[in-house]
Formats: C-alpha cells, sequence, structure tokens
C-alpha cells in the first residue's frame, strides 16, 4: 500500500469521527488531530500532494478549535455552580437595599 493511501484513508477516518455528532468529545477530537498528523507525516509535509496536506491542515484546525472549546467548557462548568450563588446572593442583598431605602422614603413620606 503507497504512502499516499495511507494518508488519504487517515484524513478519510478522521473526517469520519468529526461529522459523527455522536461521538463528539476530547477524545474524538484528539484522535482527529492524531489521524491528521499521521496523514502529514505519511504524505510528506512537502510533497506536490496539497490536497492531502489542505485536508490534513483543515482537519487539524477543527481539532484544536474543538479542544480549546471542551477545555473552556470544561473550565466555565467548573465555576458556574459558585459564581451563580455569588451573583445571586449579590442581586438579593441590592434587592434588600433597595427595598430598605423605598421603606424609608415611604416612612419619611407618611410622617
Amino acid at each position: 500500500m503507497n504512502r499516499s493511501r495511507i494518508a488519504w484513508i487517515a484524513v478519510a477516518v478522521a473526517t469520519a469521527i468529526r461529522l459523527f455528532p455522536q461521538i463528539q468529545s476530547f477524545a474524538a477530537s484528539l484522535a482527529v488531530a492524531v489521524l491528521a498528523i499521521i496523514a502529514l507525516a505519511v504524505d510528506g509535509v512537502w510533497t506536490r500532494r496539497t490536497t492531502t496536506r489542505t485536508a490534513a491542515l483543515v482537519l487539524i484546525s477543527v481539532a484544536l478549535i474543538d479542544l480549546a472549546t471542551f477545555a473552556v467548557a470544561e473550565r466555565i462548568g467548573a465555576s458556574f455552580a459558585q459564581r451563580s450563588t455569588m451573583h445571586v446572593d449579590r442581586e438579593v442583598q441590592r434587592v434588600k437595599r433597595k427595598i430598605t431605602a423605598t421603606e424609608s422614603q415611604l416612612q419619611q413620606s407618611a410622617e
């Protein structure tokens, strides 16, 4: 089997993994990146076959974007409950201050 065929198989498998939404995960994105890198390594980065290289580079870019998205989502998810609670507590305190100020104004108006 020639190198070009192996590279195209790696690109095809990486594309298939990317296209199935049921398996979108950190591991799947990592697999896409690894397969695309294999395709680049097998076919050679500096060959004249730009289609394999272009497909592999696009898949690597997509995989890196996915990996970054998963990392950011994990980071946000880890602190969401704490930050949400803090935000709600601040809002409750603000509303209480507003109610106290309004009651004070009404009391002064009644006198």
